[in-house]
């Protein structure tokens, strides 16, 4: 995921801080957090707490998540600029791993 270089790390800390807040079981693995774009100590614990649950198939499935989000985030892109729309089959063929 690309999204880090791309769009800036806050970009993608948010996108990651988003889906561990969906991927909490209701607060029961980790606590959700604010999604500031700052990776901290409750970022990183969350994190850890994730893959110790779901293992490599977490492994996965998050990034199958990023990749989501980063693809919607470039058809927005497309949609509001239509000189994106010459790029938005690269970027997705490019940046956006499936």
């Amino acid at each position: 995921c690309g999204t880090g270089v791309n769009m800036g790390p806050s970009v993608a800390s948010k996108m990651l801080q988003r889906w561990l807040n969906v991927f909490n079981q209701k607060g029961t693995l980790y606590p959700d957090m604010d999604v500031d774009g700052r990776i901290g100590p409750r970022t990183i614990n969350a994190l850890r707490a994730y893959l110790s649950k779901r293992g490599g198939d977490g492994e996965l499935v998050m990034l199958t998540a990023l990749n989501c989000t980063q693809g919607e985030l470039y058809l927005e892109l497309a949609e509001k600029r239509e000189a994106n729309q010459s790029f938005v089959y690269g970027w997705l063929k490019q940046r956006v791993i499936v």
